[in-house]
């Protein structure tokens, strides 16, 4: 009986982790530094490299770190109704990034990918009000399919 609880004990941490390693705000991180690799080279990959991942990942994530820390929430977010400040706050963050991207003149791969994520957090907004839909799901397809797209298949 004790192995079956520590058995079960085990696989829920381990889901835990992987659960919080493939947040959308992390998945980020190597999907636009592959993108901009393979796309800007050169100086131009260390910019469109820092803006994607100053507007796409770092801002909206340590704002809604904060959020989650002032308002006691678990990391999921789970009450549906504190998540629209976080992913408003993220909206507002793609939107200066893509901006951004245009001035830098990064590539364009960098700028449509992050609209794309724009689209998806402003239809997850919408959403938000009606039912929690799962963040994860979304923010693992959007990047598989952009690199699907601009790659093709392995």
């Amino acid at each position: 009986m004790k192995s079956v609880a520590s058995n079960f004990k085990f696989k829920h941490g381990f889901a835990q982790v992987v659960s919080n390693i493939v947040q959308p705000v992390i998945v980020t991180i190597p999907v636009f530094v592959i993108i901009n690799y393979f796309a800007a080279g050169g100086n131009n990959f260390l910019i469109s490299t820092f803006i994607c991942l100053l507007f796409g990942t770092f801002l909206p994530l340590i704002a809604a770190l904060m959020w989650i820390k002032s308002k006691n929430l678990d990391l999921d977010v789970s009450d549906k109704d504190e998540r629209t400040f976080p992913l408003l706050f993220g909206a507002l963050s793609y939107i200066i990034g893509i901006i951004m991207l245009f001035i830098a003149g990064a590539p364009a791969v960098a700028a449509i990918l992050m609209l794309c994520y724009l689209t998806n957090i402003i239809l997850t907004i919408f959403v938000t009000f009606f039912w929690k839909i799962s963040v994860h799901s979304m923010g693992i397809a959007g990047p598989a399919a952009a690199i699907t797209c601009i790659f093709g298949y392995p």
